[in-house]
């Protein structure tokens, strides 16, 4: 019963060690701002009242466009995002950046 008492511990804090990031993600203060323009691009496309095809294609367009700027594909963008998503505490720390910048700039009228 010890035995295996040891090895469920073992076993329990081997899945509490936290994943180090992989090669290429993209860090967490970039994340933040990428995610807080591709947040206004959704906004902007969302407040034309385009039909659903036309919104698709738009924010299409707006993401490689936010993707060009930082210099970044698709795919690190993807991988970036399963990784933060699979390590909750730095995506909450992304998130917080997030809302912070988004209510700053909100607060100044400039959503862009």
């Amino acid at each position: 019963m010890k035995k295996s008492f040891f090895i469920f511990l073992i076993c329990l804090t081997a899945c509490i060690k936290e994943e180090k990031a992989p090669a290429g993600t993209i860090p967490q203060d970039s994340m933040a701002h990428i995610i807080t323009d591709i947040l206004i691009s959704e906004s902007k496309v969302a407040s034309q009242n385009y039909p659903v095809d036309s919104s698709y294609f738009y924010y299409e367009v707006y993401k490689r466009r936010t993707y060009k700027k930082y210099n970044i594909s698709t795919e690190r963008f993807q991988k970036s995002m399963e990784y933060y998503m699979r390590n909750t505490k730095e995506y909450d720390k992304i998130m917080e950046v997030v809302i912070d910048s988004l209510g700053l700039k909100e607060s100044r009228g400039r959503l862009d």
